[in-house]
């Protein structure tokens, strides 16, 4: 894996928090992986950050103030793949 990180011209990373995380922990963490990544990754990286919250009723963007993050609020009750309720 390491090898793919030094020789990829960029790579995506997704990760799909739990529904009961603290954002603020979830907002640490996820920086904390950015720090971590951008030492390892010779070329760009985005981490796209899948966040299921009751806070939006659709797919939301959201700006975490953070380079190599796309944030995405995604409704509890609605699937991020399909768009289908739950």
């Amino acid at each position: 894996m390491y090898e793919w990180f030094r020789k990829s011209s960029s790579i995506l990373f997704i990760r799909w928090s739990l529904i009961d995380i603290d954002e603020e922990q979830l907002k640490k963490e996820t920086a904390e992986l950015e720090m971590v990544l951008s030492t390892c990754v010779k070329g760009d990286f985005i981490i796209l950050m899948i966040y299921p919250t009751d806070k939006v009723g659709q797919l939301t963007e959201v700006n975490w103030g953070m380079k190599h993050v796309c944030v995405i609020y995604v409704p509890v009750k609605i699937d991020p793949i399909t768009h289908n309720d739950t």
